[in-house]
């Protein structure tokens, strides 16, 4: 690459709730801090009240990143805080970032460099691996598919990125839509539509993220609730002729066994059967 390479400005978007530990959210703002190539511009949703150890972390974050703050006086969910958080980006190139997981150092400059290849990319994507509490321990890994047909087969039954690894080009996720309140698929709704406009979108084979799991992952992917709105998802999916009847059905079958597995069964289905481990 060469030394007169100007790589884009760009936004990072993240946001933060009241349930998050302030060690988490420490780290991950810390690797954002280490990335080879800085954000101009970080935007940081406040999704309601949260804790003082929270607060102390922005504080001191604030000195070392470009945050602009949006605060929320109640809780709205993660579809809502993106969707507002989106339109105060200041830049075209936008990275998303979960608020407890950690970002290798090289992730923005990987991603801005396909950006700068080409023009008619809109998203990009990555790997990811999966810790419990030490990140240099890895569980598991998430692979997802790298090419556009790959990527759009992949879509019918599961989500074809990985949430906190996307780069995108913030005027083409406006466009069809934008993050919407759809939890907990409010990022499978948003990929869904953006493939169906036919936007060219890819993944990396690199590990960009990686994603601490936390205890409650494999128990929030279980009951009543949680499988309501993975139908209602597949619903609309086929609705809008992104699947087919057998598709829908085939899905919801599956998933409605997945709920109702106890926690430890779910955990290790996961593991073995989409996963990859280490």
């Amino acid at each position: 690459m060469s030394s007169s390479f100007q790589y884009p400005l760009f936004s990072v978007l993240m946001s933060v709730y009241a349930n998050e530990k302030a060690v988490f959210f420490r780290d991950a703002l810390e690797s954002i801090c280490n990335q080879s190539i800085q954000p101009n511009d970080f935007v940081l949703v406040v999704d309601g009240p949260i804790s003082k150890d929270l607060e102390d972390v922005i504080e001191e974050f604030k000195k070392r990143l470009p945050m602009n703050i949006v605060r929320f006086q109640i809780n709205k969910g993660l579809g809502y805080a993106l969707s507002k958080g989106l339109v105060h980006t200041k830049y075209e190139i936008v990275a998303r970032a979960d608020s407890d997981d950690i970002n290798n150092e090289n992730r923005f400059k990987i991603q801005l460099q396909h950006f700068n290849k080409n023009p008619e990319l809109i998203l990009i994507g990555g790997q990811i691996s999966e810790f419990n509490t030490n990140p240099d321990i890895i569980e598991n890994k998430r692979i997802v598919p790298i090419t556009r047909k790959e990527i759009y087969q992949f879509s019918k039954r599961r989500s074809p990125f990985n949430h906190p690894t996307v780069m995108f080009r913030k005027s083409q996720i406006l466009k069809v839509g934008g993050y919407i309140d759809f939890p907990p698929f409010e990022d499978y709704h948003l990929w869904m539509r953006l493939l169906n406009e036919g936007y060219l979108s890819e993944n990396l084979p690199d590990i960009l993220v990686k994603m601490r799991l936390g205890s409650e992952l494999y128990r929030r992917r279980g009951g009543s609730k949680y499988l309501w709105k993975y139908i209602q998802l597949r619903l609309y999916f086929y609705q809008r002729h992104f699947i087919s009847i057998s598709e829908c059905i085939s899905s919801v079958v599956l998933m409605t066994i997945n709920v109702m597995l106890p926690v430890k069964v779910r955990k290790f289905a996961y593991s073995i059967f989409l996963r990859r481990q280490k």
